[in-house]
């Protein structure tokens, strides 16, 4: 409460308020929140010092969410597709510090193949540019063993999120694998 109050603290406290205050966890009653969000987004807006790509190599998917707003068409990103996307990646590159990748999809992982051509190549164009690369991915995570995750790890992938739909009994009513009743 003293901390929040901005009252009288020990050394310790205080330093402890500072850091919270400098992290925005505490603000003070003038700090107007708005306009620092209007910035933040406009500074990311232009940052040219990082090139960020949201990848879908398939809407295809093993479930049948009831709630999915894709059209789940089966098929992977084309061959032609995937080198098209590589040389657009190397020409935006140049210059840049940082490439990030999210996959996503439908089901990413049912284009393994693709999100691994596809990495090894996106991580060959940041090396040869000098950037760093990280990526993460969107997946229910049914196709997702230690081996597939292992594999991705190699390719930079450092997180993956996975939807969960409740407790057990909720999750397997709304996802399920298709033609199946439960995951």
């Amino acid at each position: 409460e003293a901390l929040a109050s901005g009252a009288a603290c020990d050394g310790e406290s205080e330093e402890f308020a500072a850091s919270l205050r400098e992290q925005l966890f505490l603000l003070d009653d003038d700090f107007d929140e708005l306009a620092y969000v209007r910035h933040r987004v406009a500074e990311e807006r232009f940052d040219q010092s990082q090139l960020g790509l949201v990848i879908t190599p398939t809407l295809g998917c093993n479930f049948s969410c009831h709630y999915c707003f894709e059209d789940k068409a089966a098929g992977v990103i084309s061959q032609a597709n995937q080198d098209q996307l590589l040389a657009f990646a190397a020409s935006q590159l140049p210059g840049r510090r940082h490439l990030s990748v999210q996959w996503f999809g439908g089901e990413p992982l049912e284009a393994l193949e693709a999100i691994e051509y596809l990495s090894r190549g996106l991580l060959r164009l940041a090396e040869a540019a000098g950037a760093t690369y990280a990526a993460t991915i969107i997946t229910n995570g049914y196709r997702l063993s230690g081996d597939v995750a292992r594999n991705l790890a190699a390719l930079g992938v450092t997180t993956a999120q996975i939807s969960i739909d409740g407790d057990r009994d909720l999750h397997d009513r709304t996802r399920h694998e298709a033609g199946s009743a439960g995951s």
